[in-house]
């Protein structure tokens, strides 16, 4: 990620937030759950800041909701 424009956690830092040059200057989210393997990583398409705090805390509440019901937040292969 040495392209970045801007970095910034929310959430209490399981959630990073970034910015990719190379991608239309496009926001993206990476976040990690305590006993998963890896990171799950997504595009948040937008170059607004608030829209992508707003959408990657939306993604976030979406796989907490996976993981505490044991269900597979593994993207398609």
């Amino acid at each position: 990620m040495s392209d970045n424009n801007e970095k910034f956690t929310i959430r209490n830092g399981r959630v990073l937030i970034y910015q990719r040059e190379n991608c239309g200057g496009n926001y993206h989210c990476r976040i990690r759950f305590q006993g998963k393997r890896g990171y799950v990583r997504k595009s948040l398409w937008t170059t607004d800041k608030q829209e992508a705090i707003d959408e990657a805390e939306r993604f976030f509440d979406d796989l907490n909701y996976k993981v505490k019901r044991g269900l597979s937040i593994a993207g398609k292969k």
